[in-house]
């Protein structure tokens, strides 16, 4: 009995030493469930940032082609580079003078009609024994409005275009002409 007084006493204190030493037990458990997590945490982020790497990479890759860099930046230009001014306005200018000018002489040319005893004497070569007088009807009318409109058209089309070349290039007119004032003024 003294033996198995004995055991059970040795059994005793073992389960006692084991009861008083599970406090520890536990807070080493504690410890290392919290590392544990600590560094499973760390091991998923580590993990999510390697997908999102190979992501980007393989992104990277596809639009390697796609990609391209500004080396300089573009400058503004000085002045338009089109329309040309200068060649519109000269361009307008010899329109304006074609149909200014040519107008008028078109339609006269165009006319087959004689005016007059002087023209009929320089196509034929015979005394005029008599003349008629013109007809004042409102064809002669509208006839003499539209050549007076056509004269009056183009002398205001040339003289709208000079003023738009001159209201555009007004420095240039004015350095030509200060400089062929100082010709003429210093050659006489």
């Amino acid at each position: 009995m003294k033996r198995e007084s004995a055991n059970a006493t040795l059994a005793i204190n073992q389960i006692q030493h084991k009861v008083d030493r599970l406090p520890q037990r536990e807070q080493e458990m504690i410890s290392l469930t919290r590392d544990y997590d600590n560094i499973k945490r760390s091991y998923d982020e580590l993990m999510a940032k390697k997908l999102d790497s190979q992501i980007s990479q393989k992104l990277e890759e596809k639009q390697k082609g796609e990609q391209f860099q500004i080396l300089e930046p573009a400058d503004l230009p000085k002045r338009p580079a089109k329309p040309n001014r200068l060649k519109v306005l000269g361009l307008a200018l010899l329109a304006s003078l074609v149909i200014g000018a040519g107008a008028p002489f078109a339609l006269e040319m165009l006319d087959p009609t004689l005016r007059g005893t002087g023209e009929f004497k320089s196509f034929f070569d015979m005394p005029i024994l008599g003349v008629l007088p013109v007809i004042q009807n409102d064809q002669l009318k509208r006839q003499i409005a539209v050549r007076r409109a056509a004269v009056i058209g183009g002398l205001i089309s040339i003289l709208g275009a000079y003023l738009v070349f001159l209201m555009v290039h007004v420095q240039k007119v004015q350095s030509i002409l200060q400089s062929f004032g100082l010709s003429i003024g210093g050659g006489s």
